[in-house]
């Protein structure tokens, strides 16, 4: 029997946020000192491009991409021009989710985090390497489903909505990260991040793209002075507790428990950052 696809339900969810204040305070106050500490770097730039790294290395981690940071900065130095087997195209999904925050940080000095720019942040994701054939920079035309490797949609652990549902759920999803009468741009975010991979847009690269909208959104918002609060590393390492999450906010409505490990995703890793 097919699984039946889930339409995610329109954004703003209706909830209690009480049990949360603690935590948006902790989140807010260690981005504060942190960002304060990196405005007195001399160059903030160079420990921004090293993060950048890091984080491209550990999002793509998380969708089975086999490489080292200290690989992948090799493979900068050498300034390898084209790939020749399957190691040297992970540095270059990895080189590639880089690029794509800085030249998101580079769009948002001229335009609002949007459609457009989701789709250019994608196109540039998969440029040249595995799903460069896979609709880049466009949203989905085919249903697609997610489930281990070569399972069939009757075994999918999810089933996103089909493609005839993307444009309005997507522009709602929109309209909800530039609302202004929300709790906190953290929460907003960690709503915004679930619906996103919930409505799946791409045939390909979701979770990178959704990733990688974390750091930019808090940098739009004015919530950092430089877009490198990155949760990747806290997300690789607590990966199958953020499936579970994810799927119980489909499945359950449990919205709270979601978006409490986001925030503490941001805690921690802003806290080892600042270290």
């Amino acid at each position: 029997m097919i699984k039946k696809a889930f339409i995610p339900p329109f954004l703003p969810p209706k909830l209690d946020y009480h049990s949360i204040f603690t935590n948006i305070i902790k989140a807010r106050d260690i981005i504060a000192r942190y960002d304060e500490a990196v405005k007195r770097l001399p160059n903030p730039k160079i420990i921004q491009r090293s993060f950048e790294t890091k984080e491209a290395v550990l999002s793509s981690k998380i969708e089975g991409t086999q490489a080292t940071l200290d690989e992948v900065l090799m493979f900068d130095a050498q300034d390898i021009k084209s790939e020749k087997n399957e190691k040297e195209k992970d540095y270059r999904e990895i080189v590639n989710y880089r690029f794509a925050i800085e030249r998101g940080k580079d769009f948002l000095k001229e335009k609002p985090l949007a459609e457009n720019i989701i789709k250019d942040l994608h196109k540039i994701l998969l440029n040249s390497v595995r799903g460069q054939n896979k609709a880049p920079g466009q949203f989905r035309k085919t249903q697609v489903y997610i489930g281990p490797y070569g399972c069939t949609i009757e075994d999918a652990t999810f089933v996103p909505p089909g493609p005839q549902h993307i444009v309005e759920l997507f522009s709602n999803m929109e309209k909800y990260i530039h609302a202004e009468d929300v709790i906190d741009p953290l929460v907003q975010i960690a709503i915004a991040h679930y619906q996103f991979e919930a409505i799946h847009p791409f045939i390909d690269g979701n979770g990178r793209v959704g990733r990688l909208l974390v750091p930019l959104f808090l940098y739009e918002k004015e919530v950092t002075a430089y877009p490198n609060i990155y949760i990747s590393e806290f997300l690789e390492e607590h990966r199958d507790v953020y499936y579970e999450l994810l799927r119980n906010v489909s499945e359950k409505n449990e919205w709270i428990p979601w978006i409490t490990f986001f925030l503490d995703a941001i805690s921690k890793q802003t806290k080892i950052a600042l270290e």
